[in-house]
């Protein structure tokens, strides 16, 4: 979702106003998602060098992001979100995913499929497409064991949209769970 052009220009006026460092935080949250736990958000500021305290800071306002509960964060809007990723250039959104991607490996619960498929999401965003393919791969088979169907179709089929880009091995799982 995009807000309509003044209202864009609003949201940038604003956050153009804002020091660096809290531009940087920002424009890091808003690749990692709407919403995300405090821990995440704790993470993600320390690897673009940034004091986590900051999130209290830009916080406090209330303009850009806000605790939602006592370990998560959210920005206000979607659209205040939206506008800030896009803001990004395609370099730096890439390498941001990666990081995103690294973080929530480390700090979400292990051996789920959602949060595997929200760091394949990350990797495939970041054009690491092996290192996604091989985690949504996984969530797929965990949720096929789980009896969760649809997910695993779906998640199967993210897989076989790219199956080109991927090793034959994960191709040919792919297909073959497909049918």
């Amino acid at each position: 979702p995009t807000l309509p052009t003044p209202l864009e220009g609003v949201v940038m006026a604003r956050f153009d106003r804002l020091p660096a460092d809290q531009q940087s935080l920002l424009k890091t949250l808003a690749v990692f998602g709407e919403t995300f736990p405090i821990e995440v958000a704790k993470t993600a500021a320390e690897s673009c060098g940034s004091d986590p305290a900051l999130l209290d800071i830009i916080g406090v306002h209330g303009e850009f992001i806000a605790r939602q509960a006592a370990d998560t964060i959210s920005f206000m809007h979607s659209h205040i979100r939206s506008t800030i990723y896009e803001s990004l250039d395609f370099i730096s959104r890439k390498d941001l995913h990666v990081l995103a991607a690294r973080t929530y490996q480390r700090l979400l619960p292990v051996g789920r499929a959602e949060s595997m498929h929200t760091i394949a999401f990350h990797y495939m965003s970041g054009e690491s497409i092996i290192e996604g393919a091989d985690i949504i791969l996984k969530a797929a088979e965990l949720a096929h064991v789980a009896n969760a169907l649809p997910s695993a179709l779906r998640y199967y089929q993210s897989l076989f949209a790219c199956k080109d880009s991927l090793d034959p091995d994960i191709q040919y799982k792919v297909v073959s769970r497909l049918g």
